[in-house]
């Protein structure tokens, strides 16, 4: 099988968007309603958002392939920092997702090290993210990297408001 990572474009925007929506409701559907995860993979993975995103220079989209298929990716926003951030540049890892298939086979560790590799090459001094307090296998997966816990945040997901915790890995 033929791995790669490479940045997304604007022709993965259908199969970019039809993967992050998969990807989203297998990792929380079962803890959430189904009205509010309609409402927000509604709001968030429409092909037109995807290919905005795509475009946008304030946002790295990484793709991890197998065999041409997405096994994984990752979004990155540089220089976005939480209220309070101690970070000077900063990036932000927004989404970091891995196909059920590929769960425990080292695609969210390379996709991980490319992050590192992406926020070094601009000078960035350490990455942050938010996760969902109620998701201890990837609050694991952070800790095991170096991430630290330095505060929390709300997130909506469609009408519920659920807390985030926020952790954060200098360089």
């Amino acid at each position: 099988m033929k791995i790669q990572i490479r940045t997304a474009t604007c022709e993965d925007a259908k199969a970019l968007c039809e993967f992050m929506e998969q990807s989203f409701r297998d990792t929380f559907a079962e803890f959430n309603t189904p009205e509010d995860m309609d409402a927000y993979c509604r709001k968030h993975f429409s092909h037109a958002q995807q290919r905005d995103e795509i475009q946008n220079p304030g946002i790295i989209t990484r793709l991890m392939l197998a065999s041409a298929n997405i096994a994984g990716y990752v979004q990155l926003r540089p220089g976005n920092a939480f209220e309070h951030c101690p970070l000077s540049n900063p990036m932000h890892l927004d989404r970091i997702y891995v196909a059920r298939e590929f769960l425990g086979m080292g695609v969210a560790d390379s996709l991980f090290l490319d992050s590192m590799q992406q926020a070094q090459a601009l000078n960035c001094d350490g990455i942050w993210l938010g996760v969902w307090e109620h998701n201890p296998r990837a609050i694991r997966f952070y800790q095991k990297l170096g991430f630290v816990e330095c505060g929390d945040t709300r997130f909506w997901l469609g009408n519920d408001k659920q807390r985030d915790l926020l952790m954060l890995k200098r360089f």
